[in-house]
């Protein structure tokens, strides 16, 4: 269930977000081969670790005790979402990416468990990396 919920947060987000702006590195330019396969591999393995580890697994947990459930929910997946503000400002896709971190954070809740806050976002990240491999064509 964690998988099909990341792949439809992940689908959903890529139209929020007009899809091939996302295939640009942080200075402007196409996103190279080397460069596409490197922040796929980290995006999709690294990343979902490291972040639900500290949000899901760390905060969140911290935070309900202090809020309640749904506010605690709401508020790890503001704070997380404010992280990436720099990066997105206030657009459709920063407003998708806050849906998708209530969503994850809803799941550690129900199930108790922070690796299926993990396989739920490593799957929207992998879905991501997968449509923008789509758009990328032979480049990537």
């Amino acid at each position: 269930t964690a998988i099909l919920l990341g792949g439809i947060l992940a689908a959903v987000s890529l139209v929020a977000s007009a899809a091939g702006a996302g295939n640009k590195n942080a200075f402007g330019g196409p996103i190279g081969t080397g460069e596409f396969w490197v922040l796929a591999v980290a995006g999709t393995v690294v990343s979902p670790f490291v972040e639900e580890g500290f949000f899901r697994g760390l905060l969140q947990p911290l935070v309900v005790r202090s809020l309640g459930g749904t506010f605690g929910v709401i508020t790890t997946a503001v704070l997380y979402a404010t992280m990436l503000l720099p990066q997105y400002g206030l657009t459709p896709g920063w407003a998708s990416l806050l849906v998708a971190n209530t969503t994850w954070g809803w799941i550690r809740l129900r199930t108790g468990s922070t690796t299926a806050a993990v396989v739920a976002h490593a799957s929207y990240n992998a879905t991501l990396f997968g449509i923008l491999l789509l758009f990328q064509g032979s480049r990537a």
